[in-house]
């Protein structure tokens, strides 16, 4: 599974992104996570692929939630990249905005 994982992360980094969202496909048959899941969303989204984009999206809300980890951190260690990436993107996205907005109000 990890090993999967990788080279799919790898075919990401190449910018081989139908190859990526191959592997995290096996990835998603063998063992649903939410990273796997995730980044499969991402690869279709990237390569246009609107219809496998929504299924990965309502495929990654069937999966029961626990704390494992092979899901994304809360806080991201600094090796691990990826989760950097991803906290980077919705630091300051319209929802997070939303968010900060409602809160102020509160107090």
């Amino acid at each position: 599974l990890k090993i999967r994982q990788n080279i799919a992360a790898t075919h990401i980094l190449m910018g081989q992104y139908a190859e990526a969202a191959q592997a995290y496909e096996l990835t998603m048959q063998e063992k649903p996570n939410y990273r796997s899941g995730f980044n499969l969303l991402l690869c279709y989204h990237t390569i246009g692929q609107r219809d496998k984009t929504r299924q990965a999206f309502n495929d990654l809300l069937k999966i029961p939630f626990s704390s494992s980890e092979d899901d994304y951190p809360v806080s991201a260690r600094k090796e691990d990249r990826q989760a950097i990436l991803v906290s980077e993107a919705i630091r300051d996205d319209q929802l997070t905005q939303m968010e900060r907005k409602r809160y102020s109000k509160r107090r």
